[in-house]
């Protein structure tokens, strides 16, 4: 496998801490992320790896979405995605990321959207990452039907 581009951060101090971006170009004040999706109004500027990593998903699947129209020969409008990573626990220790990603592809019927996903699925890096340990949740909106 050829690498194309290596992303690098590093983490210092967990989730109380902060995430630096290779060579000091972006850095996050990290805070654990609010419980029961109470808001954490105190610290407007902070982030948690949730919020992150359903940043990186929504735009690696939106990127891939387009690409698979393009090869697909589907003409499609703007592409929307929104990537909600949910943080649950099993038991004391045991905790999952459980994803829904709503994807907005429209002037597209149900049936070719559908299709879109599906390659979209097996293709995009983070989908074919996740697929096997990870339950995803897709939702569909935006076609003509």
């Amino acid at each position: 496998m050829k690498k194309l581009y290596t992303g690098e951060a590093t983490s210092i101090g967990g989730r109380n801490g902060k995430v630096v971006i290779s060579n000091h170009r972006l850095e996050f004040q990290l805070n654990v992320p609010p419980l029961n999706n109470e808001n954490n109004k105190d610290e407007p500027l902070q982030t948690n790896p949730e919020e992150l990593f359903a940043c990186a998903y929504a735009a690696c699947f939106d990127e891939t979405l387009n690409l698979q129209a393009r090869l697909m020969r589907l003409k499609i409008g703007t592409t929307q995605v929104t990537a909600k990573v949910h943080l649950c626990r099993e038991n004391y220790d045991n905790y999952q990321l459980l994803i829904e990603l709503i994807v907005r592809i429209p002037n597209i019927s149900k049936f070719d959207a559908k299709r879109l996903i599906n390659n979209t699925s097996k293709n995009c890096p983070y989908a074919k990452a996740l697929s096997n340990n990870t339950e995803t949740e897709i939702i569909i909106v935006g076609t003509n039907d």
